[in-house]
């Protein structure tokens, strides 16, 4: 069964805010598979990812990691093949946003691991789990609107403080394209249709009320996310963040050291850049790129 959620894309307000709303469509079911748009699979992808979330030493597992980019395929119908070097990408802090949150990125592995590797990173555009991590113990904050960059630390930092562990499979199932040549945009809808056609480009965020709206909605949402990260910006109040704080089964303490990631300092450790990982086992080089 396929359950929908439409909207007016005016009213869209963000990719966290959306994954919120997107909550509402569980059914009950036992995996949730969190993916991004642009996305093809390989054959037999949800068996593959059962047998990796089974593969994982843990009994509170999520699978996450980022896709291998791939060409655009003018058939939809096909499923997606794996490549001859299908080593597979973990997750890696790559900097600091200039609002102070950081930043992440992808790293290939040197070699195909035995096991799922472990990670203190999560990313939304790739996660597979039990229900239970995201339909009970950390259920997306609705006061996210408009977080440019956010969505994937403060989600790792309450996973990991509820007590679950990330891994990145073994192998790719899916990969994703940045380019889209078989639909059209909503840009290139707006162009054709001349609804933007003399206007200046900040126009398409909204009217100026709308932009100021939207501009301190982003800033508050940042706030939660720098006070999550024990990172409270000075200029404003800290609140209670109730259900969509930190849980007790691990200190937000163990998860910053454990990353390398310093908010406070705005420092990234060098296993921060590894994702966690020894930088040995990592292939250093241009971000994860695949012609299949």
């Amino acid at each position: 069964h396929v359950r929908e959620m439409h909207m007016n894309f005016l009213d869209a307000d963000g990719s966290a805010y959306s994954h919120h709303l997107l909550e509402q469509l569980w059914g009950g079911e036992e995996f949730i598979f969190q993916i991004d748009s642009r996305v093809r699979f390989v054959k037999g992808w949800d068996v593959l990812l059962m047998e990796e979330h089974s593969c994982c030493p843990s009994s509170k597992s999520i699978l996450t990691g980022t896709c291998l980019y791939s060409k655009p395929q003018e058939d939809l119908g096909t499923a997606a093949e794996e490549p001859a070097d299908n080593r597979p990408p973990v997750i890696t802090a790559v900097g600091f946003s200039r609002g102070g949150v950081p930043i992440f990125s992808g790293q290939r592995l040197k070699e195909v691991p035995q096991q799922p590797k472990p990670t203190f990173f999560w990313n939304p555009s790739f996660s597979f789990s039990k229900a239970e991590a995201l339909m009970k113990d950390v259920r997306y904050d609705p006061h996210m609107a408009h977080l440019d960059h956010g969505e994937d630390i403060s989600m790792a930092v309450r996973f990991f403080t509820h007590g679950w562990d990330c891994f990145c499979p073994r192998r790719n199932v899916c990969f994703s394209s940045d380019s889209t040549p078989y639909r059209k945009t909503l840009w290139d809808e707006d162009h054709r249709s001349g609804y933007r056609l003399y206007a200046e480009p900040y126009e398409s965020s909204g009217t100026e009320q709308e932009q100021e709206l939207k501009s301190f909605q982003r800033l508050s949402s940042r706030r939660r996310v720098l006070q999550l990260l024990g990172a409270p910006d000075s200029d404003a109040s800290q609140i209670d963040l109730g259900i969509h704080g930190v849980g007790e089964s691990r200190s937000l303490e163990s998860f910053l050291s454990g990353s390398g990631v310093d908010c406070k300092a705005g420092e990234l450790h060098p296993h921060a850049r590894c994702g966690g990982l020894p930088a040995h086992a990592l292939a250093f080089g241009p971000p994860p790129k695949c012609d299949r």
